[in-house]
């Protein structure tokens, strides 16, 4: 039996992407112009290292930069920070991902990303010089997706299997990713080449005959957190970015700006972890 290997990755995280969860999609509300156009922002973002990682303090000051990005281009956002986890973030990230698209972020280059102290206080700073891109793409309301069998809470060992359903002829990639923000592609992989998959039928997955998914735990808590993302696309897109199967958010969000927000769609499953069963 081939094992399509799911693995809670705790590897180190660059954070960069997370703003792709608040801002690529989900940070746009009222806009002041939608004219087709792309301008170039020069702005900043901090956020205090206080009862938090530094880590997380980078991840909410990329956050607050691209915020800024977008307002100083003329599109009102606005940014829910209260969750500082991974799974917050998606689910946030998802439920908004989907709605029209008036503006988004397509090119960063940082120009600082460190550590500042103010006033005896500790800061991470993030300045970025970004390309905003302002459009009027509206999504497809019609393309969607049902994904069944997939269950709250494994226990490690316990093996993965679940079904699609698109509305429309699509293609998906499947995404792993843990509660530190690491994470994997699942689907395609070296076993199961993408194919795709075709309207109203019910598309099982592990794909490959006999194949599993098994669930591994890699660090010691008692339950870790995990997302499934799943992102549909009308077209085969390759995702050429990952290293050895292995992926961050800062790849997605590099891959996905770049797709049409009418050429796609995503879902997200909550998955919970815990100790194999003696």
């Amino acid at each position: 039996m081939q094992k399509l290997q799911v693995t809670s990755y705790k590897l180190q995280v660059t954070f960069f992407a997370f703003c792709f969860l608040l801002s690529c999609s989900a940070l746009f509300g009222q806009t002041k112009t939608v004219k087709n156009e792309t301008k170039t922002v020069e702005v900043e973002g901090m956020w205090q290292v206080a009862n938090i990682t530094p880590e997380k303090a980078r991840l909410l000051a990329i956050e607050r930069a691209k915020a800024n990005a977008l307002e100083e281009a003329g599109i009102e956002t606005f940014i829910d920070v209260k969750t500082l986890t991974v799974t917050g973030l998606v689910e946030h990230f998802i439920s908004l991902s989907n709605s029209e698209i008036i503006g988004e972020i397509t090119a960063i280059k940082y120009l600082k990303d460190e550590p500042e102290v103010i006033n005896g206080l500790v800061f991470w700073k993030i300045e970025i010089r970004a390309d905003v891109k302002i459009n009027n793409v509206k999504y497809d309301a019609e393309f969607k997706a049902r994904i069944d069998d997939v269950a709250t809470t494994y226990n490690e060992g316990d093996e993965l299997y679940f079904s699609i359903t698109p509305t429309k002829d699509c293609y998906v990639h499947i995404f792993w990713f843990d509660d530190a923000g690491n994470g994997a592609i699942l689907y395609p992989n070296k076993y199961e080449p993408m194919q795709q998959l075709k309207s109203k039928i019910e598309n099982k997955f592990p794909q490959v005959k006999y194949g599993t998914y098994p669930f591994e735990k890699t660090t010691k808590e008692e339950i870790e957190s995990n997302n499934l993302v799943f992102v549909f696309t009308k077209k085969e897109i390759p995702y050429l970015i990952a290293k050895d199967g292995s992926t961050t958010l800062e790849d997605l969000y590099q891959w996905i700006i770049k797709i049409p927000s009418d050429q796609r769609f995503t879902l997200q499953e909550a998955v919970m972890i815990g100790k194999k069963e003696k």
